[in-house]
């Protein structure tokens, strides 16, 4: 956005200014997160060579909301499960398969708490290690989340973050079934409200303004 407002030319910075100091903020919030109740291992990481698969082992798991919901740690039922047809490939020691699509689920006594659903996540970890990232966030995945508890209407640029640790065997051995423990959390971007983007609009129609009056100054012929 910053680029293209710059890009109508200086004579109308200071306008500019004013529509981008208009234009809501937009940093990530991590609005939800979770960890293990037990110690052991619940996610389950299947390498069937062409495709891979994970299963999370029903577990109880402590949700954690910090922010748009009912702020707290609830005690709830995770399960889920993803799937790839990607290959997995090694590059100066860092071993990843893309491509996963799949599900999560937070619930407890019928009560949604959070639903993720995504495409196009990506699995990494360093080659040899205890421990990999399955990670995925707009644009490059499709990340969207359902709840009956927190208030994630609307909301872009959704992402999640998981790690397995205490993976055994070693990330990357050539074995065809790997476990470990999972932990994580959940991030989005609020969409601004309608009142701010009639500022930026605002901001819009001013810089037009600017460089309408700029052309249409007097030239000195002195």
């Amino acid at each position: 956005m910053a680029q293209f407002l710059f890009a109508l030319g200086r004579q109308a910075s200071a306008v500019i200014l004013f529509a981008s100091l208009t234009t809501p903020a937009m940093a990530l919030t991590t609005f939800a997160q979770f960890h293990q109740l037990n110690v052991g291992d619940i996610a389950v990481y299947n390498d069937m060579g062409a495709s891979a698969s994970i299963a999370l082992i029903p577990a109880q798991v402590s949700f954690e909301i910090l922010d748009w919901g009912p702020l707290g740690n609830y005690s709830v039922t995770l399960t889920g499960s993803a799937t790839t047809n990607s290959p997995f490939i090694i590059n100066a020691g860092i071993g990843s398969r893309a491509g996963w699509s799949g599900s999560m689920q937070f619930t407890s006594g019928g009560t949604n708490y959070l639903t993720v659903t995504f495409t196009n996540a990506l699995l990494v970890g360093v080659m040899g290690g205890s421990t990999a990232a399955f990670l995925a966030s707009a644009p490059g995945s499709n990340v969207t989340f359902t709840t009956d508890v927190i208030n994630v209407a609307p909301l872009y640029m959704e992402g999640l973050a998981l790690g397995i640790s205490s993976l055994v065997p070693a990330f990357g051995s050539g074995s065809a079934t790997y476990r470990g423990a999972l932990t994580g959390g959940f991030h989005a971007d609020l969409v601004p409200e309608p009142a701010s983007w009639a500022l930026l609009i605002a901001g819009f129609g001013l810089v037009g303004v600017a460089a309408r009056r700029r052309r249409h100054q007097p030239v000195s012929l002195t």
